[in-house]
């Protein structure tokens, strides 16, 4: 739970993801989430680190929400909200014009900064194993930029 203090500015920060990326970055376990741009059929599951077998000994390799929008800001310029996005509740249907959503670049956000972000921590981290647990939708992206450091694919049969 986020302190009193705290909740407008996350608020502000999830609204602000939501207007580059048009979603609200959660409840993909719930048929009901008109905020989602695709449907769901309910049964994903929340992911947890319990589930995911990650522990406290793990490193976190992904950017938090916050860190995202200030990456994402420094790099493309502030993301202005409007009336429209105080007005629509999070778990509320977002429907943006065509030329809102060019003036924002999802890819560079979802994809984009958390590869990087990544890769940058793969060629620091010192350890001889690695394990990264990465959505299949966007294994082919940071595949691509692991191969680059000049790491190879070792294929074993388990």
């Amino acid at each position: 739970m986020l302190p009193d203090s705290l909740r407008p500015k996350y608020d502000t920060i999830q609204r602000k993801f939501r207007r580059v990326t048009s979603m609200h970055l959660t409840g993909y376990d719930r048929k009901d989430n008109p905020s989602l741009p695709f449907k769901t059929k309910g049964k994903q599951v929340t992911e947890t680190p319990e589930l995911k077998g990650i522990t406290k000994e793990d490193i976190h390799a992904d950017l938090f929400i916050a860190e995202l929008i200030k990456r994402y800001e420094a790099a493309k310029g502030k993301i202005v909200l409007t009336e429209y996005d105080f007005q629509t509740g999070l778990l509320e249907k977002y429907k943006l014009s065509r030329q809102e959503k060019e003036q924002y670049n999802s890819f560079f956000m979802l994809q984009e900064l958390r590869n990087e972000y990544v890769s940058e921590l793969y060629r620091t981290y010192r350890h001889p194993k690695v394990a990264i647990v990465y959505g299949a939708g966007h294994f082919w992206f940071l595949y691509a930029k692991i191969r680059d450091m000049g790491f190879e694919e070792v294929k074993k049969k388990i």
